[in-house]
């Protein structure tokens, strides 16, 4: 299992991916052992499927995100490593899987706000240059003062 803040992190997501996945069928995006094991160990899931976009790596125990595509009524896809960026959540929405509502990344990226820009909001909370009270994750690349985390301002 990777180090207590990662698992701790995973535990309290956990409450907002149970919510988000309504029932569904897990499937993970990616290589992610840590997460699979969390899985497995804390919250006694094992019937989650692996997925990957790229078919080539596609087989016995991993598969092509096509061979779901627009089953979002029955898989909730939780991606635990890759940094959410635009090039993904572009596949995921083809193949029928809406941000939050069909899937989920763990590990978002930076964000980049103008200098001067005012009253910045996102949908995790993050705000420029103030205390975000959005569960960020241990993973990704904000600013992390304290006990907080803070978006980049570009300069």
């Amino acid at each position: 299992m990777e180090n207590n803040t990662v698992l701790e992190y995973y535990k309290r997501i956990t409450v907002i991916t149970d919510r988000l996945r309504k029932g569904r069928r897990i499937a993970v995006l990616g290589e992610s052992k840590g997460y699979m094991e969390f899985l497995e160990k804390y919250c006694g899931i094992t019937d989650y499927i692996r997925i990957t976009t790229v078919r080539k790596k596609a087989g016995e125990k991993l598969t092509y995100i096509g061979d779901i595509k627009d089953q979002s009524d029955e898989y909730y896809i939780i991606v635990p490593k890759f940094t959410k960026d635009l090039d993904m959540q572009i596949r995921l929405f083809k193949n029928g899987y809406d941000d939050y509502e069909g899937c989920f990344f763990l590990n978002h990226g930076k964000i980049w706000i103008a200098k001067g820009t005012k009253d910045y909001t996102d949908n995790l909370n993050a705000k420029n240059n103030e205390k975000s009270d959005a569960i960020i994750s241990p993973l990704s690349n904000f600013v992390k003062k304290g006990e907080n985390y803070y978006v980049y301002l570009t300069d």
